[in-house]
């Protein structure tokens, strides 16, 4: 019999101290099986070259899906397979949008593993605090936390798919929290999720070119938009039109992981960090 592994997504805004919770638990934790950490930042690094903040930088559903998820799927089910204790697997990002984590909800129904969620509530001022504080060379741009901060979209505890979620606050220590993440953790391995066809991938060219028109409509936008807020935006076309072809080349590369369910969140996420990423250019030019 297979055994249990969990994805465990901690989600809060830059500077709300998820890296550290996530090498807490994989410390104090550690007794109740075995702890791997999936770092966004990490993976930034080795398909960039750079760290570009939670900017877009191509796109985070991107990253998270070829330099982690495909692989970690392999590995999940080989360690899963052969050893006797519990796996955890730590994911470490913001995770503000409900459709990012949709994603890993699909890789776990994937691998017949377990899902759950820690959330982070942190006040901004702490947050933008706390990035203060941070060397130079790990601060995020100011403007990108209170952009994620805004954007932020909470677990609906309600709806199955996000009913196994804790919340926890930036003061507290974890501690007082261990209990609960534990419940939650065995609650995830004793319930696996399961394949579901609605989550399958969009099964026609149709609905491919749908997926790439309904994009480019919505990338074209933001840089109508983007155009109306600046004068001199003839000098700076280069540099959108290339983060524009560069958007569209990595969405196709997860084309075959997009839905009926989730096209529209997906278009909506890869637009919102475009937009962020020409108010980067803006700023930088």
């Amino acid at each position: 019999m297979p055994v249990p592994v969990v994805l465990l997504a901690v989600c809060g805004c830059p500077g709300s101290g998820k890296t550290t919770l996530a090498k807490e638990m994989a410390s104090k934790l550690g007794g109740c099986g075995y702890f791997y950490t999936i770092s966004f930042d990490t993976i930034e690094r080795q398909f960039y070259g750079k760290k570009c903040g939670n900017e877009m930088c191509g796109s985070k559903v991107v990253c998270w899906h070829i330099g982690a998820f495909r692989p970690r799927s392999n590995v999940l089910q080989e360690e899963g397979e052969n050893d006797e204790c519990m796996h955890i697997v730590i994911a470490d990002d913001t995770f503000h949008l409900r459709s990012m984590r949709r994603t890993l909800v699909r890789i776990c129904q994937e691998c017949h593993s377990g899902y759950a969620a820690v959330v982070i509530r942190c006040p901004l001022d702490v947050a933008l605090l706390r990035n203060a504080q941070r060397p130079a060379k790990e601060k995020v741009p100011e403007t990108s936390i209170q952009s994620i901060y805004a954007a932020f979209e909470n677990p609906n505890v309600h709806e199955e798919w996000e009913a196994n979620t804790v919340f926890l606050s930036a003061a507290e220590g974890l501690e007082e929290e261990i209990a609960s993440i534990l419940t939650l953790l065995k609650h995830a391995a004793d319930h696996p999720l399961e394949r579901k066809e609605s989550l399958l991938p969009i099964p026609n060219t149709d609905s491919y070119n749908s997926f790439l028109h309904r994009l480019d409509l919505a990338l074209r936008k933001e840089v109508g938009r983007f155009a109306s807020q600046h004068r001199d935006v003839q000098s700076q076309m280069r540099s959108v039109s290339a983060l524009k072809r560069e958007a569209l080349r990595q969405a196709r590369l997860i084309s075959d992981e997009v839905t009926e369910e989730n096209v529209n969140a997906v278009v909506n996420d890869i637009a919102r960090s475009f937009q962020a990423e020409l108010a980067s250019t803006s700023c930088v030019e």
